[in-house]
């Protein structure tokens, strides 16, 4: 059987055809629902299993909706890959429970579309274009966030850039960028983000 390193854009959504049958690793930033409310969501790998996927945690079924009507309210929280998949979830989310939301991704034209449809029922949504590999662009990120906002209460490391390739074809360059812009661009987000909690002695 052919083997495949399976990625999957979560800006473009380019990826798996439907029905597409694959093995390998499929890397994949994400958060744990009930972390909302800590300063900083990891990213954590997720692969494909016989049962489904398999991230450290187990999914059983909750009737009881986990955070309680305007537990964000007045929070300002940034997800970055949030104008697609998972992060656009999230922050539509975190709108519902009273936050004010910053989404950022490298292509402004896809932010943009998001805010315009997450806030037709109301919330104030922010966006701004950022390549998180890049430090200096993290730094105007959060920059730009106090200044729209005042402060930023939380951050969700959600970006992941992903393709699918035969094993065979993939280039040591091609993984190299999926470790920069998971990897290094949660580094730089926490980094950043988290020196400027510090300093402020924000709680």
């Amino acid at each position: 059987r052919q083997r495949h390193m399976c990625i999957r854009d979560s800006v473009t959504g380019d990826g798996l055809a439907p029905g597409e049958q694959h093995l390998g690793w499929i890397f994949r930033a994400h958060a744990v629902r009930n972390a909302i409310g800590t300063k900083v969501f990891p990213a954590a790998p997720t692969v494909p299993g016989i049962f489904g996927n398999i991230n450290g945690t187990m999914s059983m079924e909750n009737k009881e909706p986990m955070l309680r009507d305007g537990a964000l309210k007045d929070k300002v929280v940034v997800i970055t890959g949030g104008g697609t998949g998972l992060g656009r979830g999230m922050a539509e989310h975190c709108l519902r429970l009273g936050a004010k939301v910053c989404i950022t991704s490298r292509k402004q034209e896809v932010l943009d579309k998001a805010a315009k449809e997450m806030t037709a029922n109301g919330g104030e949504v922010f966006t701004f274009s950022c390549d998180v590999r890049d430090a200096e662009q993290v730094e105007k990120l959060r920059t730009a966030t106090i200044e729209r906002f005042g402060k930023v209460d939380a951050l969700v490391n959600n970006a992941g850039g992903n393709f699918i390739s035969p094993t065979e074809r993939l280039s040591s360059k091609a993984f190299q960028t999926i470790i920069d812009i998971v990897l290094m661009g949660t580094v730089n987000c926490t980094l950043a983000f988290g020196k400027g909690w510090i300093a402020d002695k924000q709680k």
